[in-house]
């Protein structure tokens, strides 16, 4: 089974060609004046190991705090030979989420599926000041 090392929330990221990530501008909440909310951008990236002897699939699935979905991402498929002194490659893999549109407060949570089966999950929360 494929594992996550490590997952972020953040404004952008991307990963060079050598496979090196840049993450800019990590959060945990949103301060929002009202609602709804269009947030322009926001990215989601990971280390992955994934399974060695099987295709992974990657999917995302972004839900308000009633549990509504709100986005969702498939698609992501890695394939992992091992290398010849046995060790296993690590992929960076980033999800953006664009003009996402909020309609409540509270936390809000980030699931991430592999191969259909949910192996973790993020939370942000988003913030109406009084």
């Amino acid at each position: 089974m494929a594992s996550i090392n490590w997952i972020f929330l953040c404004d952008y990221a991307f990963v060079d060609a050598a496979g090196k990530a840049s993450i800019i501008g990590m959060w945990e909440h949103i301060n929002a004046r009202q609602l709804p909310l269009v947030w322009p951008q926001m990215y989601i990236v990971m280390n992955i190991i994934p399974d060695p002897t099987a295709e992974t699939n990657i999917g995302v699935i972004l839900s308000s705090p009633s549990g509504q979905e709100i986005a969702k991402i498939e698609g992501a498929k890695l394939k992992n030979p091992p290398t010849p002194a046995g060790i296993l490659n690590r992929a960076v893999l980033t999800f953006g989420f664009f003009n996402t549109n909020f309609k409540e407060s509270g936390v809000h949570h980030i699931e991430i599926f592999i191969n259909g089966i949910s192996i973790h999950s993020l939370s942000f929360t988003i913030l109406i000041p009084k």
